[in-house]
């Protein structure tokens, strides 16, 4: 492709990637095809050196909430967090559990592919909220040391992710 100023366009990895696929393959075929291979295949939409500090947050963020649902689900504490939300008034405690916890691990994984960043960034730091508001708030700020339980952790969680999101603005959604 060329620019109007007669300069090369840049071809995206993708794009030159589903250009060698058949074509007889339909147009949404070949359009998912270059989906996956710009998702899978392009590691720059994936790690940018100009940004590289917010770039490891979103990566060590990602990880830190993926390990957080993973153990909720290993350890079997779901029915206790839907009983919990029960008491708080919450309809269906379990599914909003289940929901909650599937929000951490498939939103840490839509993280680190940056599918969705400020949406899944604003999802995870709503829920944080809504935990501090009902659980953490009245155990203190402190969760290990002078108090037990209370709110730091999910205040600096909630920082993370909303720098994250804001570092990730311009990030088209897929």
């Amino acid at each position: 492709m060329t620019h109007r100023h007669g300069l090369q366009r840049p071809v995206s990895f993708a794009r030159r990637f589903v250009s060698l696929v058949p074509p007889m393959l339909s147009l949404p075929d070949r359009a998912a095809t270059a989906f996956v291979v710009d998702i899978v295949l392009a590691p720059r939409r994936l790690w940018s050196a100009d940004s590289a500090g917010t770039e490891a947050l979103r990566f060590v963020l990602a990880a830190i909430i993926f390990t957080h649902g993973i153990y909720r689900w290993a350890e079997g504490s779901l029915p206790k967090l839907g009983e919990i939300l029960s008491a708080h008034g919450f309809p269906a405690g379990f599914v909003l559990a289940n929901l909650v916890n599937l929000a951490e691990v498939g939103g840490a994984l839509l993280l680190v592919l940056r599918i969705g960043v400020w949406p899944v960034c604003f999802i995870l730091a709503f829920i944080y909220a809504t935990g501090v508001a009902l659980f953490h708030a009245r155990a203190g700020f402190f969760v290990v040391g002078p108090g037990t339980g209370g709110w730091e952790y999910s205040a600096l969680l909630m920082t993370c992710l909303l720098v994250t999101a804001w570092a990730n603005r311009t990030h088209r959604l897929y």
